[in-house]
Formats: structure tokens, sequence, C-alpha cells
């Protein structure tokens, strides 16, 4: 494995100097969730979008640019969805409960957690379906399902 090292310019943005921390939890069913957090700020918590991977998406051309934005202005926490990425993958088919549940495990990481969640594209944003997730302070969405669409 070849790795290469980044000189950065002391006026570099701060997401350039930025490395994400990857780490994991255990939800109440026992799956095991890979979760990474980067940047400082406000915490801004991204629920899991179809088909994450949390290395391939920090390096990818179709998401670096929005992650490297996001963490020069906040805490970003993001993390695999069960079945995804470095999340477990050998798993009981998920349910809508089960991603509710994997981002309230997410959010309940830490106290600082929660302050404002990021949604775009998947059904699992806290408040509907009569899911609710305690310490979220406000809700972005972006690209949400309309009621009753089916992919």
């Amino acid at each position: 494995m070849v790795t290469a090292r980044l000189r950065l310019l002391p006026d570099a943005p701060r997401a350039m100097r930025s490395r994400q921390r990857i780490r994991y939890l255990l939800t109440p069913d026992g799956v095991r969730i890979a979760w990474a957090e980067a940047g400082t700020g406000p915490t801004l918590v991204k629920a899991a979008n179809w088909l994450t991977h949390l290395e391939y998406e920090w390096h990818s051309p179709v998401w670096k640019h929005w992650l490297r934005f996001l963490c020069d202005h906040f805490r970003l926490v993001r993390y695999d969805e069960r079945g995804c990425g470095l999340s477990d993958w050998d798993i009981k088919p998920p349910t809508l409960e089960s991603w509710v549940q994997d981002l309230e495990a997410v959010v309940a990481i830490d106290a600082a957690v929660g302050e404002l969640v990021a949604h775009l594209g998947d059904d699992v944003l806290p408040g509907r379906h009569g899911y609710h997730v305690a310490s979220v302070a406000a809700k972005a969405v972006h690209a949400p399902a309309a009621p009753g669409q089916k992919d």
C-alpha cells in the first residue's frame, strides 16, 4: 500500500486539513454501525443515504466537495447504514424501524451530537412516521422522498 502525505500551506482551508475519524457503535439489536466525525463547530449529523461508504464518500468526486464544505462549518457526523460500507453486512433485511434506530444510536453517541440533522434523500428523518429523536434541535431536509413514493 502506498501512502502519500499532502503538505498544506498555512492558509489552506480547514477542511483540507480535516481528517475523518471512523469508529463503531453497537445498535440495540446487535448490528455494528460505522460512523465518522470530522471538522469543528456545531454538530451536523448527516443521515445515511442509499449505498453509503464512509471512506469512499470522503474521497468521492461526487461527495467530497460537500463534505469538505460542511467540515469547514460544522462537526460533521456521518454513518454507514446497516448492510452498507463499513457497517455490518450480515444482517436481517432492514426496516424503517431499524434505520430510525440506527440514526437514533448515532445521535445518542454523546450530548453534543444532535444539534442539527441533515437528511439527504432517505426516509428516516425523525418526526416522520411517528419516530423522534429527542435531542435534535433542528432538521434540514434535502431531496426527501414524497409520501407514498416508491423507488
